[in-house]
């Protein structure tokens, strides 16, 4: 058994992004965006693009998005925001996403 580990591919440069990602053995879709009035970045997930969102969870080092939720619409797996600096401080616009101080890793369930 081996669990699956995905980094979620976030283009810093951009300020509003969706894009469809295998979790699980299942796609989801994906929303991230960043809020100019709190100053913080923002996640969504669904099933498909129409489909409602349940949440939007914020973006926190050592926060588990979507933990307090028991959802058979969410992946099986946790969301960990993890901050490579090691202190945990929020991201600015620029510093989340691939390669960047923040970044956004799916744990899966074991398979």
């Amino acid at each position: 058994m081996a669990n699956t580990t995905v980094e979620i591919p976030i283009n810093y440069r951009k300020a509003a992004q969706a894009m469809w990602v295998n979790l699980d053995k299942k796609r989801y879709y994906i929303s991230v965006y960043w809020n100019t009035r709190t100053a913080s970045w923002y996640l969504s997930i669904r099933t498909s693009p129409d489909s409602p969102t349940k949440s939007t969870a914020p973006i926190l080092p050592g926060w588990i998005p979507f933990r307090q939720y028991t959802d058979d619409r969410l992946p099986p797996g946790k969301f960990i925001v993890v901050d490579s600096s090691g202190t945990n401080t929020p991201p600015g616009r620029y510093d989340l996403g691939s390669g960047r101080r923040v970044s956004l890793v799916y744990y899966g369930a074991t398979v």
